[in-house]
């Protein structure tokens, strides 16, 4: 069964403290990846989607961008800078979506490496019942390839494991290669369970 929050439901999360907050007050399809295709949210001086956080590192980029996407009119480009030496940084998804401890999760994410050998990984960010950060599970830690890919991981019970005495999770994509003028595309990311 999918369980993607698809871009049409934005009216449900118009309201500031429902779009920028990290938890919903009731659920929507229980969880689920919003703007998991970065179509949604300004352009040009706010240039982040909707309900997603950009934690670059300094001197490197992540960022929306229209170039090349997959799915929609836009895709999230994240890459070293002449220099290297540094992680360009991650991206993390904002809404917190619980976790069973019997579950497990499928994630589909897609990938492209601009120059075919840069690495990128994603996972979950691991929060307890009091939704305390707990650490993060790794789930893909590859280099996708020059062309787009669709990569699926498990997470849970038939998985890779969560953290221990996780309840809650965020997705997470990591852009951790620090070699000099590399760049990843990601695109399309959804949830099964």
């Amino acid at each position: 069964m999918t369980i993607q929050i698809h871009n049409a439901e934005r009216r449900e999360l118009l309201s500031s403290d429902r779009r920028r907050g990290i938890d919903y007050p009731y659920s929507l399809g229980r969880l689920g990846i919003y703007n998991g295709q970065f179509t949604e949210g300004e352009i040009g001086a706010n240039p982040w989607p909707d309900g997603w956080e950009f934690h670059p590192n300094a001197g490197q980029s992540i960022a929306r961008t229209n170039a090349d996407s997959i799915a929609g009119a836009h895709c999230v480009e994240g890459g070293t800078d002449a220099i290297g030496g540094t992680a360009p940084g991650y991206m993390l998804q904002q809404k917190l979506m619980p976790v069973s401890t019997i579950g497990t999760y499928v994630f589909r994410v897609s990938l492209k490496a601009v120059d075919g050998v840069t690495t990128i990984r994603f996972g979950a960010y691991c929060y307890n019942a009091a939704k305390a950060f707990l650490g993060s599970a790794v789930a893909y830690n590859a280099a996708p390839g020059n062309v787009w890919v669709r990569v699926t991981q498990n997470m849970g019970a038939a998985g890779t494991a969560f953290v221990a005495n996780t309840r809650w999770m965020r997705f997470w994509v990591d852009w951790n290669d620090t070699t000099a003028n590399t760049w990843v595309r990601v695109d399309d990311i959804y949830l099964e369970a």
